[in-house]
């Protein structure tokens, strides 16, 4: 018998070391073998640091807690691939056939009884009918208009016909609403994470708006 206790460190050191004394303190079974795993938020030696601000030279040891720097290789069982968490993209709203897929998975099946489970059935298949949709309609926009791009300078380059020119603007237009698309994806992202991490974190705020 073992215990294994997964960390995340706090990303501020000062709560860091609170973190680190509660651990100390709880870690009172001498007999129970346990590995402490995980982001530590953490580092060694001042090598290991990357950025502009040096690693504060306090640090605080948890009396019963050593800290080793190796490779380590934790295998228990096979781990199964878990499947990704699902999002609403926010670019799907543009196009009429995302408020029909939804209307199809909500109308799926008529289920009896429990109204809660009902509703939850329901919001099941419209995220599976979304998926299947998504996969279906739309391309990785960044690599699409890598393409078009390239489709767009041979066509530019080339003798001119009024079919060609034709082409050329169809093409221009598509990627526009692909840019149009990857803004939005993007932006999207940026906004969950802000939410979930900008109020709580400066570092992560300052680091943000640098990049």
């Amino acid at each position: 018998m073992w215990k294994c206790n997964f960390i995340y460190g706090n990303p501020c050191s000062r709560r860091r070391k609170e973190q680190w004394r509660a651990i100390t303190a709880n870690n009172d079974n001498k007999e129970e073998p346990q590995l402490f795993i995980g982001d530590f938020n953490d580092i060694l030696s001042q090598e290991e640091k990357i950025g502009l601000h040096p690693k504060p030279k306090a640090r605080h040891k948890g009396r019963k807690i050593h800290m080793v720097q190796c490779q380590l290789v934790l295998d228990i069982n096979q781990v199964q691939r878990t499947e990704k968490s699902f999002k609403f993209e926010t670019f799907w709203i543009d196009y009429d056939e995302c408020e029909n897929t939804v209307r199809k998975g909500w109308d799926k099946e008529n289920i009896q009884g429990c109204v809660w489970k009902g509703i939850t059935s329901r919001m099941e298949n419209c995220k599976e009918e979304l998926k299947k949709w998504s996969k279906r309609t739309f391309k990785r926009a960044d690599k699409e208009i890598q393409k078009l791009k390239k489709e767009l300078k041979k066509l530019q380059d080339s003798k001119l016909t009024q079919e060609k020119q034709e082409k050329i603007q169809r093409i221009k237009k598509n990627i526009a609403a692909l840019w149009k698309q990857e803004e939005k994806f993007w932006e999207q992202r940026a906004r969950l994470k802000w939410l979930k991490w900008g109020d709580n974190n400066t570092s992560l705020f300052h680091t943000t708006t640098i990049q």
